[in-house]
């Protein structure tokens, strides 16, 4: 597996889990929403049955009709919300990948993104990254008859998880928030159907 499919699976993995974890809350908004609307509905069509006009038809059936566009609007807003925090668990499970793992992401992921090797490894604010991964690099680099020249770069970059290479300087982003951010219209309705299937 390479690295974007390991982000996938590990993105994957924690939305199942998080299905789990806020099932229960997602029912209970859902029902209090509908409780809400029901009632709502109640009181109006209670209200509305006293007339007997064709206007107080018309205006049973708009009201109905806003509410149920309400209810589906609020439904879509808790589903927008949960898939949003499923990519917020990802992110942040990428981040606090233990030291093994997390050094065999980014080693694929810097392989996959050096051009001549010559460039300078940005490392973020986690200090995950540092001159023995650098020198794994180089040292895998030159085992392929590539060019293994990379350096740790003097400062740190304003990110967590993942990295920014440098090169005459033009930088190239890859840091773990912008790849779940590039991935994620991708593969955000086969996380919406997993969470809300």
């Amino acid at each position: 597996m390479n690295g974007i499919d390991n982000i996938v699976k590990a993105i994957l993995d924690d939305a199942k889990a998080d299905v789990d974890a806020t099932e229960e809350q997602t029912k209970a908004q859902i029902k209090q929403l509908k409780d809400k609307s029901k009632a709502e509905v109640d009181k109006q069509i209670s209200t509305l049955e006293k007339e007997t006009d064709k206007k107080s038809v018309e205006l049973k059936r708009r009201e109905k009709t806003i509410l149920d566009v309400e209810i589906r609007r609020n439904n879509l807003m808790v589903k927008r919300e949960m898939v949003n925090k499923a990519f917020d668990i990802a992110y942040s499970s990428l981040c606090e990948l233990k030291a093994a793992d997390y050094a065999e992401i980014v080693t694929n992921m810097m392989l996959n993104a050096v051009d001549s090797g010559t460039e300078e490894v940005v490392a973020g604010n986690d200090t995950k990254i540092d001159q023995k991964l650098i020198d794994a690099v180089n040292n895998k680099l030159s085992s392929e008859k590539r060019v293994g020249q990379l350096t740790l770069a003097k400062d740190k970059g304003d990110f967590n998880g993942g990295f920014i290479l440098r090169k005459d300087g033009i930088e190239t982003n890859c840091t773990f928030i912008m790849l779940v951010n590039q991935i994620k219209p991708e593969i955000e309705s086969e996380v919406a159907n997993i969470l809300f299937e």
